[in-house]
């Protein structure tokens, strides 16, 4: 509406401005008739009253005089045909004078119609509106605070454009990240490359690149068998290197080799093993294996074949694989004195007895010491699932699980299997099986006894987890019935690493001199009374011990409290008769100090008779084996070990020399050596000892070729 309103005003002042003259001859009439039609408004802003003459054709209103809108608004309000002064209606015009206001009106249309005209993008002016127009691009802050570019595009300032990421340590382009495309950002901490192809830290450079392998710190040396801090190497500075294989010795000084651990740590010290241990039997040789008797070669030898039960969810196997054992009565199969009457590879051991019979058996042997005297850690000479014995240093079936270690099984119905009833547990027990690794000079397969740390070296017991560490239980139903209660002891307690520990006791030989039994003992003061507040032995009733006198030199090493005793099953309160009387069992006879039993012999006709065990102190001092007779002799005197009944006829006729039992010889003193009596007492002329019957009976008894005299019951 306001373009039209321009049109028609502009129409308006050109009718105005027609002279007044023209057409009509003029007059001041038609010219007030003009000004009264127009009005006031436009009288008082856009006309003068009085306007002679036309305005130059090529002269158009200044910018300034376009009309306002109000006087443009004014003017659509007056009717086209009003604004024609009344009169002037068929008067001619002048030609000249009608187009030049004509011009002029164009002139003035024109003039507006630019003024309002929309803006032109790409004219290189900047219109109203416009921003910039063909502007060149100018520098621009990013939104990560570097300096960009902004373009023109379509007459405004395009956003600004970041620019590329320079090595600065910045965020020039604006991604998030300084010097992101870069190798690294420039100072920042990085990972490289070191002299030794490892993973190091270094600084990244001022071109924004990962340090060199001169510049690059190596990283601290780990274990994984290279070497990490480029020093020289592999897992240097660590106690070895990954994977490796070193020599060793172990504790008990066997050479072996031991393998450097994930951890770079040595192992354990495996023993190398020596040849004398991976020769195991075979081929019907004493304990080969076997599945049957056919497979065995030898005299009498037998399949000891492999059994497996199952208890209380575990399996025990005896014999694994078998066991070939030549055995038999006497000497027929192997001879007790006589080690080569076995193959070789086995050695005598002794079966047991049947209706007065001794049967023996050649089992394999194997080694349990080395030449130095020192343990093999494992079963040496032995097959696999057998153990060997320290003690016999033979071949045993070994253990099956570590349940069966902490276990005692007395079969006492004598089928061979364990019942409930016949197998008890030890409470707290840790003892395990030594059966892995499997194979030749790997394990002992046998028990680990860690042992009940409260008992004692003669302790009670009723298996050997009843017993200190390492400890064998001497069982009332096994070794019945010499042992009530059982007894505490530790083999071989003389072999380095073996000591008796702290557990009351001592090292001693239970043995001979010649053939000496190495245990640790309960030990004692010899002399003290079993009813003394000070007795160091056990007195509980029905299970009580004696301590028995020993001579310094039984001890492995003499116990410094001066103990000069060992605690050991005794006889208490013993019996009426005397040493060298009838007996049938040990409570017959009397027993000074408990020491007193009866004594009976294995292998030769002798009958029993009382006696008790001394040394000489305990005769001389204590008369363990009689004072004076009435006579003003020794009633009895200690000779290896052994009480024996004095007499005073040797030589005499058996029934009459003096001897309580008509089956006794009295043999002379003189014959013998380290006969020791009480100090109170003569010697006695002789001693009585059991009657011979042939020459045959004196080998036997003596080990010599003597003669038998049957009138005297003398070997001479």
């Amino acid at each position: 509406m306001k373009n039209h309103g321009l049109m028609l005003f502009s129409l308006l002042v050109a009718l105005a401005l027609v002279p007044a003259g023209c057409g009509d001859g003029g007059g001041n009439g038609h010219e007030d008739a003009d000004i009264d039609l127009i009005g006031d408004d436009m009288r008082d802003t856009d006309v003068e009253a009085e306007t002679p003459v036309d305005p130059p054709v090529d002269e158009a209103p200044a910018e300034g005089d376009v009309p306002t809108d109000d006087a443009a608004e004014g003017a659509d309000d007056v009717p086209v045909e009003d604004v024609i002064p009344d009169g002037v209606d068929g008067d001619p015009v002048e030609e000249d004078a009608v187009e030049e206001d004509t011009v002029a009106e164009d002139a003035i249309e024109e003039d507006v119609v630019e003024e309002d005209a929309p803006p032109t993008c790409g004219n290189g002016t900047v219109d109203p509106g416009e921003e910039c127009d063909g502007a060149a691009p100018r520098d621009c802050t990013t939104t990560c605070s570097s300096t960009g570019t902004q373009s023109c595009v379509a007459c405004a300032w395009a956003a600004c454009v970041p620019p590329a990421e320079t090595c600065n340590g910045l965020d020039d382009d604006c991604v998030g990240g300084a010097d992101n495309g870069l190798p690294c950002v420039m100072g920042a901490t990085v990972n490289c490359t070191t002299t030794c192809s490892t993973t190091g830290t270094g600084t990244c450079t001022a071109t924004c690149q990962v340090p060199a392998p001169a510049d690059c710190t190596p990283p601290a040396e780990i274990c994984n068998g290279l070497d990490d801090d480029c020093v020289g190497g592999a897992d240097n500075g660590l106690p070895c290197v990954q994977g490796t294989t070193g020599a060793c010795t172990t504790p008990e000084g066997f050479s072996g080799t031991h393998t450097c651990s994930s951890t770079c740590t040595w192992g354990d010290c495996i023993i190398t093993c020596p040849a004398e241990c991976s020769t195991v039997p075979t081929g019907g040789s004493p304990g080969s294996a076997c599945t049957s008797d056919a497979q065995c070669t030898g005299t009498g030898a037998d399949c000891w074949t492999e059994t497996t039960e199952r208890f209380r969810g575990e399996d025990y196997t005896d014999n694994p694989g078998g066991m070939c054992v030549p055995w038999g009565s006497g000497t027929s199969v192997c001879d007790p004195d006589n080690a080569s009457s076995c193959p070789s590879g086995s050695s005598s051991e002794y079966m047991g007895s049947s209706m007065g019979t001794d049967f023996y058996g050649c089992m394999d042997a194997c080694l349990p010491l080395d030449s130095s005297g020192r343990e093999y850690p494992f079963n040496c000479g032995c097959r696999e699932g057998y153990a060997c014995d320290i003690v016999s240093g033979i071949c045993t079936s070994g253990c099956t699980n570590d349940r069966e270690c902490c276990e005692r099984w007395w079969d006492e119905d004598g089928d061979f299997n364990r019942d409930a009833a016949e197998v008890v547990e030890k409470t707290g027990c840790t003892n395990v099986c030594d059966d892995t690794p499997a194979g030749i000079c790997q394990a002992t397969h046998d028990c680990v006894n860690n042992g009940d740390a409260t008992n004692v070296w003669s302790g009670p017991c009723e298996g050997d987890a009843w017993c200190p560490a390492d400890g064998r239980c001497l069982d009332e139903f096994n070794y019945a019935p010499n042992f009530p209660g059982g007894l505490c002891i530790k083999d071989r307690c003389d072999v380095a690493g073996r000591g008796c520990t702290t557990e009351g006791g001592g090292c001693m030989n239970l043995g001979t001199t010649t053939d000496p039994f190495w245990a640790c003992v309960g030990r004692c003061h010899f002399g003290r009374q079993i009813t003394d507040p000070t007795y160091e032995c056990r007195d509980t009733t029905g299970e009580e011990q004696a301590c028995n006198p020993v001579l310094s030199s039984a001890w492995y090493t003499p116990p410094t409290d001066g103990s000069n005793g060992f605690c050991w099953p005794g006889n208490f309160p013993g019996g009426a008769m005397a040493i060298g009387g009838t007996c049938t069992t040990d409570t017959n006879c009397t027993s000074p100090y408990g020491l007193g039993y009866c004594a009976s012999f294995t292998g030769i006709t002798a009958p029993s008779f009382c006696s008790a065990g001394c040394v000489q102190f305990a005769a001389e001092d204590f008369a363990v084996c009689g004072g004076n007779d009435g006579t003003g002799r020794a009633s009895g005197v200690c000779w290896s070990d052994i009480c024996w009944e004095g007499c005073g006829t040797p030589g005499g006729n058996l029934g009459a020399n003096g001897c309580l039992q008509a089956t006794m010889a009295c043999y002379p003193v003189t014959m013998f050596s380290d006969v020791y009596k009480d100090n109170a007492s003569l010697m006695p002329q002789g001693m009585c000892i059991p009657r011979c019957t042939d020459g045959a009976w004196c080998q036997d008894f003596w080990g010599l070729p003597l003669a038998c005299n049957t009138t005297s019951g003398v070997c001479s």
